[in-house]
């Protein structure tokens, strides 16, 4: 037993990389609610708008979903910036930032 390989991770299946449960946070897919905002021809946005409020939708609705608590700092600011984004056409200037995201 000396060489004994221990058990290698099990691969997931083709159902948990296509659906995974942090895509499933509540009673609607976050899926449904991106295409609805982004097919909608009712809604009044630009196609860059549309798919930049999507993503940001998309931070919004999956955050503290994945990854655990300590993520959902980083998905809300990642959403502040799409909004940002689909606000200005611009991302926003952390260069403020050091890498850890705190103030220099």
């Amino acid at each position: 037993m000396k060489n004994a390989k221990p058990n290698p991770t099990p691969k997931p299946s083709v159902q948990d990389l296509c659906d995974p449960d942090h895509y499933k946070g509540g009673k609607t897919e976050v899926i449904d609610i991106l295409e609805e905002v982004i097919e909608n021809p009712k809604r009044s946005l630009t196609p860059k708008q549309r798919y930049n409020i999507a993503q940001a939708l998309k931070y919004l609705l999956r955050s503290g979903l994945k990854g655990g608590p300590e993520t959902v700092e980083v998905d809300l600011q990642k959403a502040e910036n799409y909004i940002h984004r689909a606000m200005t056409g611009s991302w926003i200037d952390r260069s403020f930032l050091d890498g850890s995201g705190k103030p220099r």
